[in-house]
């Protein structure tokens, strides 16, 4: 999926895999869909949100090379 790709460039990058928790997807459509703007916003809400949590955990030490991270709608 467009979620997994974007998120897992900056994973893959750090030696770390990616996990989504079932109220993720819904919190991206939720969050990000815009009527006017369509997919574009769900794709911009990914691009911020996501990636922002797994730099988060990544940056907190959180998340160490070779582990993994559990991305759920909380870190949204």
């Amino acid at each position: 999926s467009d979620l997994h790709r974007k998120a897992s460039l900056l994973a893959k990058e750090k030696g770390i895999n990616l996990i989504f928790g079932e109220d993720v997807a819904s919190k991206v459509i939720q969050a990000g869909y815009n009527p006017i703007f369509g997919a574009r916003s769900i794709a911009r809400y990914i691009e911020e949100k996501i990636e922002n949590a797994v730099a988060g955990k990544i940056i907190s030490g959180e998340a160490k090379k070779g582990e993994e991270i559990y991305i759920t709608a909380a870190d949204l």
